[in-house]
């Protein structure tokens, strides 16, 4: 049975928009939001009122975590039954916002001259097949590359995901899919370009992708509850989809194949509080790689009238961006029967959003959706939230 990989492309959301307190930044460092920009307590009330209500409607089981500046403002969680309790510090599988973790290692890498964002891949990894060894860096993190490959999940393919040993290991699989389209024509979402960046790290460092990463990201960034294995105590993952589960019900699901550098890693929210942090400071990448990643590089089309009033919504380098006017908000999203992801962080205003749900999408995306609504406007309203969670998702 062939089942498809969700995977969301990026945070399409409202953005907050230009503060006249914002403060402007020092040369080299992030801007930092000053104490005029806090957000009201009216508006962390809205958000924490329409979670409940999603909660208690069976919408939204997980954690809600905001922050500003590094302190916690807002924390919220809920248990579906048959899971739970649940803390801020309780790993969750964010899918495809894992895809963060690989672009900042490649990342790193450029601030260590050992890679350029314009390498081609087969720079790095000379197995590739030409067609293949000729998408550049910059093209894989900004799916711009063509690559195909881990769009669709079979037994088969779940195993030798399992078995890898290393991300270099996935290689074939993904030479043997080869390109959907020109290098640089169009966008088209790509799992199967991330894991071959996850080979680039591998190849460039000469880690395991997965030790790469500990080392250098997790650890540099104090994130003590997240890695590539399901830890002890991770949130049970719910869902619809699972065979057996009761008619409209949920079931336990360990749908995946396991973690690679596009997916399927664990998190919790105040880690990816502390991850969100560790970039505004630089102790990931330097300040000149981080505006670079943090630059649209393929445009995603406007949705709604605010946006194509002056909202561009695109894709960085592993991350979704929103800008309107300086403000800039930077994240990225994944989904999957039994967990979705929501994380976004403002590169003005200095707050953090995360959503993590043990439930199908789109859970945590219409709690995010609404948080970031009233993050923007300063104040949110029942017939909004209901409005937004009612909408359906990829697993209906």
């Amino acid at each position: 049975m062939k089942m498809v990989i969700i995977a969301a492309a990026a945070l399409a959301l409202a953005a907050v928009g230009r503060s006249p307190d914002a403060a402007k930044s020092a040369p080299g460092k992030a801007p930092v939001a000053r104490q005029a920009t806090r957000i009201p307590r009216a508006a962390l009330d809205d958000i924490r009122a329409c979670a409940a209500r999603m909660a208690a409607r069976d919408l939204f089981s997980g954690v809600l975590l905001i922050d500003q500046g590094g302190k916690p403002l807002l924390e919220f969680s809920s248990a579906a039954p048959g899971s739970g309790p649940f803390t801020m510090d309780t790993p969750f599988n964010i899918a495809s916002a894992t895809k963060m973790f690989t672009a900042v290692a490649i990342g790193q890498l450029v601030d260590q001259g050992k890679i350029r964002f314009d390498d081609r891949l087969g720079d790095h990894l000379p197995e590739l097949p030409p067609e293949l060894a000729r998408v550049r860096i910059d093209q894989a993190l900004t799916h711009t590359g063509g690559i195909r490959g881990l769009t669709q999940l079979t037994p088969q393919l779940a195993a030798a995901i399992r078995n890898a040993p290393s991300a270099r290991a996935l290689v074939p699989i993904i030479a043997e899919a080869g390109l959907s389209f020109a290098p640089g024509t169009r966008a088209e979402y790509s799992n199967g370009g991330f894991v071959l960046l996850g080979a680039v790290v591998e190849s460039a460092s000469g880690e395991n992708f997965h030790d790469y990463v500990k080392r250098n990201i997790l650890a540099k960034a104090g994130m003590t509850n997240s890695g590539f294995a399901e830890p002890p105590g991770a949130a049970v993952r719910l869902s619809r989809m699972t065979p057996g589960a009761p008619a409209g019900g949920r079931a336990r699901t360990s749908f995946g194949g396991g973690a690679t550098p596009a997916g399927g890693w664990y998190s919790s929210a105040r880690d990816l509080a502390r991850f969100a942090a560790a970039l505004r400071e630089h102790r990931l990448v330097s300040a000149s790689t981080l505006a670079r990643m943090l630059t649209v590089g393929s445009d995603l089309p406007a949705r709604t009238a605010p946006q194509r009033a002056g909202q561009r919504r695109g894709y960085g380098y592993g991350f979704g961006i929103t800008e309107r006017g300086i403000e800039k908000i930077v994240g990225h999203n994944g989904g999957a029967p039994g967990t979705n992801a929501e994380f976004a962080t403002s590169t003005v205003r200095g707050w953090t959003a995360v959503v993590l749900a043990n439930v199908d999408p789109p859970a945590a995306t219409n709690l995010m959706t609404f948080a970031r609504n009233v993050l923007a406007s300063g104040r949110g309203s029942r017939a909004e939230c209901d409005a937004i969670a009612a909408t359906p998702g990829p697993l209906g």
